[in-house]
């Protein structure tokens, strides 16, 4: 029997004869994996975002024949080595696009509203109701960059609220895409939604920030390489853009010392926007069956 090796997903794992579930709270290290295949000896493995670099790859490729992601995004496999080491590579593409897009527009809609400043001033027992302004989408320039799966479903949520939504796709593939320095300049939110590859590594830098407007705000949901975080502290440090919205960081976790966490105008999650009870079982159940039909 081919046996399969879950590092993610273990807590919607069905019990089944064939699968071998990791348990662990957090991301699994090389050490337990390593282990894991010694013990086992799975021939496909459903993961996670760990790393399977050159090294990784070449100490499983005596016994794993598969990796099944259970995601969208697999900039974490050096799928190039792996393929020539016979290992078959799976993604799932359009898993939680619904998820990372609504919560890309909750960001947009936080800043827009102001909730963050509204917040912080009720909790220190002010009742300020004409100090923060809002703005209305419909009034509003959403930029997006990318348009993949999940740019996709933030235009169409985007177009709902009536305003101009611009995209730019380095793959030309976009609805009426326009030049990107074109975007950022006309753009009150620029959203990132591209794939992260040695291209894209610091797509937003010094150079892009300074093009946006004083008063826009930039969200990523995507991938923290795509953002050079120490050009983004700056501008956000010397108001030279409003704010900015991450999910997703450069390293992480992100320490907890960590500059970006001193700015107010700034907010964070711990990369979880793609988090759907439901839609994580279904995406964990789906790479467990890829894994199962490659082999």
């Amino acid at each position: 029997m081919n046996k399969i090796l879950l590092t993610a997903g273990w807590d919607v794992a069905p019990d089944a004869d064939d699968l071998i579930v990791w348990k662990g709270a957090e991301k699994i290290t090389i050490a337990e994996l390593y282990n894991l295949i010694n013990e086992h000896k799975p021939s496909a493995i459903v993961c996670g975002d760990e790393a399977y670099t050159e090294a990784v790859l070449s100490n499983i490729a005596p016994w794993v024949r598969v990796l099944s992601r259970a995601g969208n995004g697999w900039d974490n496999i050096d799928r190039e080595y792996a393929e020539k080491l016979g290992i078959t590579v799976l993604r799932q593409e359009a898993a939680y696009s619904d998820a990372v897009a609504d919560s890309t527009m909750a960001f947009i809609l936080a800043f827009a509203r102001r909730l963050v400043s509204l917040n912080k001033s009720m909790h220190e027992g002010k009742w300020e109701r004409e100090r923060f302004p809002g703005i209305s989408l419909k009034e509003a320039t959403i930029g997006i960059i990318g348009f993949g799966n999940i740019g996709k479903q933030v235009y169409w949520r985007a177009q709902g609220f009536g305003g101009t939504v611009l995209t730019h796709s380095p793959l030309n593939d976009g609805i009426d895409s326009i030049p990107l320095d074109e975007l950022l300049e006309r753009s009150d939110f620029v959203t990132l939604h591209l794939k992260y590859c040695e291209d894209t590594h610091h797509f937003i830098g010094a150079r892009e920030l300074v093009l946006m407007k004083e008063t826009a705000y930039l969200i990523n949901t995507s991938r923290g390489g795509l953002v050079d975080t120490d050009a983004l502290y700056s501008a956000v440090f010397r108001n030279v853009i409003a704010g900015a919205a991450l999910d997703v960081f450069e390293e992480e976790p992100l320490p907890k010392s960590h500059m970006l966490r001193g700015l107010d105008n700034i907010i964070l999650s711990p990369h979880n926007s793609y988090w759907d009870g439901t839609e994580r079982k279904r995406v964990v159940l789906q790479a467990i069956e890829d894994a199962r039909s490659a082999l």
